[in-house]
Formats: C-alpha cells, structure tokens, sequence
C-alpha cells in the first residue's frame, strides 16, 4: 500500500522538520522540498505541522531556549566588555 502522506517519507520528513525548525514558512517549506519528483503544496506542509504538532513542540521549544541562551550570552559578553572598558577608563 502506498504512503498516503508523501512527506511522512522518512529523508522527506526529515528535510521537513528541519526546515521548520528553521523557521521557514510552509510556502518557503514547500518549495525547498518540490523538485522534478515531488511536487509539494503549502497546504500540504500546514497539515505536516498539525499532523506532527506533538513532534515538532519540544524541538522547537529546544530551538527556542538555545536561542534564548545564547542573547543571555551575547548580552552578559557585551556587558563585561563594556565593564571592562570602564575600569581601564577610571584606573588610568
């Protein structure tokens, strides 16, 4: 029997969370994976999403919290420099 969802093809899925995770959208999704094969619709890739909605929530959570992670980084980085200059500024 064939796979009645073409993206639920295990290399297929697989391009297709990572394209999610990226943030593409389903249209940007859809044309990432259409090629002289498959031809993918962005009504296809939403019901993608709402079909692995269980799936896709904790990566995108993770995703989420790396990015989070690394502003909190960026700025505490940004913070000492600028404490750091000010030291070198007030001592000499």
């Amino acid at each position: 029997m064939a796979n009645r969802y073409p993206l639920d093809k295990p290399a297929t899925k697989a391009k297709a969370i990572s394209y999610i995770l990226e943030g593409l959208s389903d249209a940007e999704v859809a044309a990432a994976l259409s090629d002289k094969r498959i031809s993918v619709t962005r009504q296809a890739v939403h019901a993608f999403r709402k079909r692995h909605a269980d799936e896709l929530a904790p990566a995108v959570a993770e995703v989420e919290r790396q990015i989070t992670d690394y502003a909190i980084a960026q700025k505490v980085n940004r913070i000492a420099g600028l404490q750091a200059l000010a030291d070198r500024v007030h001592s000499g």
